[in-house]
């Protein structure tokens, strides 16, 4: 399942590059209806998609092709999407944000170069500094004493931020963790952890995005984020030449916190000409950019 976002037919600007949002584990396309909303103002179209296991989309039980819950099964899940929705004949631009889907359709990108134009990274771990949250860290725990545990999707979701999600808002994230495919949602998320060693797929992540003819990244990055350490992040984008824009005040979903700002950078960085001289800071190791917020 999908959510589509349509510039209205009096739009002064239509984009054609098309949008293509993936979540992290624990969220939906859902999370991403505000800034699909602001884009669509700005003439983009977009198109966020449940990945596997996650919202309406299907949670088939751990095992192997699309139930593998691995790179290779995320990868070969975005492929069959931008087939089905018609976004698999032109190079579409990615904006991701959050835990291990990201770090899968990182490694897609890096083997499937030519499908993306640019790629927007929104407080994703990416370094061997970061560790996964005590939600799905639960599921880590030695000798298989995490294996069956409960997943606070909603925990996760809400105490990372710096401000607080409305009870509505976590509602909606919290249905398919309490509904009649409630196990099914959880046993996705202990499989998705379980088949995801961070510091090692930040490793290979790394590794990957070294290649050559790449899409150019930038990461814009909620600072108050209380997951994710913002001070290794500058040497990742310096190693892989990516651009970084800081927000400061804003928690591990900038997309949540602060819609029009969050919206308005990805805008930026879609539409610029990305001259050399505009990445030069980063190739320096002397990255400036942020919100200007005190």
């Amino acid at each position: 399942s999908y959510r589509k976002g349509v510039p209205a037919e009096d739009c002064a600007t239509l984009k054609s590059t098309k949008i293509v949002f993936a979540h992290g584990l624990g969220a939906c396309a859902y999370t991403f209806r505000n800034v699909q909303r602001a884009l669509q103002e700005r003439g983009f179209t977009s198109y966020a998609f449940d990945a596997t296991g996650h919202g309406d989309s299907s949670k088939p039980a751990p095992g192997r092709g699309v139930a593998g819950y691995d790179a290779a099964a995320t990868g070969a899940a975005l492929e069959e999407f931008l087939t089905a929705t018609g976004l698999a004949s032109e190079p579409v631009d990615l904006v991701m944000h959050g835990f291990v889907i990201p770090q899968h359709v990182l490694l897609y990108v890096a083997k499937n170069p030519k499908k993306f134009r640019r790629v927007v990274l929104m407080n994703t771990p990416l370094t061997n500094a970061h560790a996964y949250p005590p939600q799905m860290a639960t599921f880590t725990r030695p000798f298989g004493m995490g294996k069956g545990a409960a997943f606070d999707a909603a925990g996760y979701l809400y105490n990372g931020n710096e401000f607080a999600l409305p009870g509505e808002v976590l509602e909606e994230y919290e249905k398919p963790y309490s509904g009649a495919q409630a196990e099914a949602a959880r046993a996705a998320a202990e499989a998705y952890v379980t088949k995801c060693d961070l510091k090692k797929v930040s490793k290979q992540v790394i590794d990957a995005l070294q290649t050559r003819g790449l899409p150019k990244i930038r990461v814009i990055w909620g600072t108050a984020d209380r997951y994710l350490d913002d001070a290794t992040i500058y040497d990742w984008c310096s190693d892989v030449r990516a651009s970084f824009s800081a927000m400061r005040k804003v928690g591990h979903m900038p997309q949540e916190d602060f819609v029009d700002e969050t919206a308005a950078r990805i805008a930026d960085f879609l539409d610029s000409d990305l001259k050399v001289s505009a990445l030069s800071s980063v190739r320096v190791g002397k990255i400036t950019s942020d919100d200007g917020q005190g």
